[in-house]
């Protein structure tokens, strides 16, 4: 089901993360005079995610409980569960390809992410994450100094 990335239908979104995992909308931002924008975020027992949507730009982001500061996209995860040496390389062309995407791989690897994000396993996924992005940082920018 293709559904359109507005404030309106913005729990179309992640209805089955409220529906399946227990997951509450705890803080919602709405900035029609910015061309729609939004920022939802929801809480659950493992993680929290934001959705968010500005400048025409769709995103999900996610952020351990344990350090609710660092807050990474969702696609960075997906890349260190599946190509940890090219973390953020791939260009992702519209919205709705990023919203299918996203999704998915949050039903279809949910409990990975858990793992990943759990009080126990997290200072190793920042870690990672932190590495491969700034090595990613570097291939992209090689005259840039670290």
């Amino acid at each position: 089901m293709e559904v359109g990335i507005h404030y309106e239908n913005r729990y179309e979104l992640f209805q089955f993360l409220i529906s399946d995992y227990g997951f509450q909308v705890t803080k919602e931002l709405h900035r029609p005079q910015m061309a729609g924008s939004f920022m939802v975020v929801l809480t659950g027992a493992p993680f929290m995610l934001l959705y968010t949507y500005d400048r025409g730009f769709f995103d999900v982001e996610i952020s351990s409980h344990s350090d609710k500061d660092s807050v990474y996209s969702l696609s960075y995860i997906e890349d260190l569960i599946y190509n940890p040496e090219k973390i953020n390389a791939r260009e992702v062309t519209s919205n709705a390809e990023r919203l299918t995407g996203t999704n998915k791989f949050l039903k279809q690897d949910f409990d990975k992410i858990v793992g990943l994000m759990d009080e126990k396993h997290y200072p190793d996924t920042k870690q990672k994450l932190d590495e491969g992005l700034r090595k990613q940082f570097f291939l992209r920018n090689p005259g840039a100094r670290g």
